[in-house]
């Protein structure tokens, strides 16, 4: 683990207490210089949906615009989690941060030019993914033609891991899936990261019951209690791959992901990714030792 410096701990007001952080952070500030951004342009657009989601051209490559309307938020954390995926060297969506008629948007890569039609998976896409059983996928990978079952698991698990070190609350069966290319399936780059990174704190904070006194609990605990990885397969862990992610260097992955953001918002990922790697991967106790 990178040790960060005394300097680098020290960030305004709030470099010893998460909880004043949380307690004080407007969310709807930038948390990147607006100058930064890129300025999306009404001829950028093209006449592909996604979903919902406008489709654009750049540089003549394919993007997805996903502009955030009511919640900044949203837009960040989707980038932020897809690059620091990247950052530990797995394969998740490109994105990069816009703005467009004033609000904030995140840009996504339309990997299925280089990775082949996106199929989601034929589950029920109202139901989180690791509500099924491990054998439920193994089943499902063996039906699909053309497709490496072994390492569709080794994908899966290493999925599983990354949600819950980046706390992912809407990994339903609609958000992950195969590419399918020369009719064989592949697993799909990681995609739809934005609901992460303590993102249910910052919009529940105000109204419901938040308690900022205890960043054990924020930081460690969602996630945990209904884990896939901590519970139903808990007899299954691929100890290779779980022995990966204990040595990633998480901190300076998320110093790289957050490249030109504001110094206290750093801070905030810095400190998340550091306790919820140090807790829930390595299963060390939590020990609050500050802002990162």
């Amino acid at each position: 683990m990178t040790q960060i410096s005394k300097d680098q701990n020290s960030v305004g007001k709030y470099a010893n207490s998460y909880a004043a952080f949380l307690s004080e952070a407007d969310i709807l500030s930038y948390l990147l210089p607006i100058d930064s951004l890129f300025v999306i342009r009404e001829d950028m657009f093209n006449d592909r949906l996604y979903k919902k989601n406008r489709g654009l051209q750049i540089n003549d490559e394919s993007y997805i615009m996903k502009c955030s309307y009511w919640d900044a938020l949203d837009s960040y954390t989707e980038h932020i989690s897809s690059s620091f995926i990247r950052e530990c060297g797995y394969s998740a969506q490109h994105t990069f941060m816009g703005i467009y008629n004033a609000s904030i948007a995140v840009l996504c890569k339309d990997f299925t030019n280089e990775y082949g039609l996106l199929k989601p998976f034929e589950f029920n896409s109202e139901y989180w993914i690791y509500e099924y059983y491990l054998s439920e996928l193994i089943e499902y990978f063996e039906m699909k033609k053309n497709c490496d079952v072994d390492d569709c698991v080794k994908k899966f698990w290493e999925m599983c891991l990354f949600d819950i070190l980046l706390d992912n609350r809407d990994r339903h069966s609609g958000n992950v899936g195969f590419c399918i290319k020369n009719e064989e399936h592949v697993f799909s780059p990681l995609y739809d990261n934005a609901q992460t990174l303590d993102h249910d704190i910052f919009k529940n904070k105000y109204f419901n019951n938040f308690k900022t006194a205890n960043p054990e609990l924020i930081i460690s605990e969602c996630g945990l209690t209904r884990s896939w990885y901590e519970y139903k397969h808990k007899n299954e862990q691929p100890r290779d791959i779980i022995s990966k992610f204990q040595e990633l260097d998480v901190v300076s992955a998320m110093d790289r992901s957050t490249a030109g953001f504001k110094d206290e918002w750093r801070s905030y990922f810095r400190t998340i990714i550091y306790y919820r790697h140090k807790c829930l991967i390595r299963g060390d106790k939590f020990v609050w030792e500050g802002m990162k």
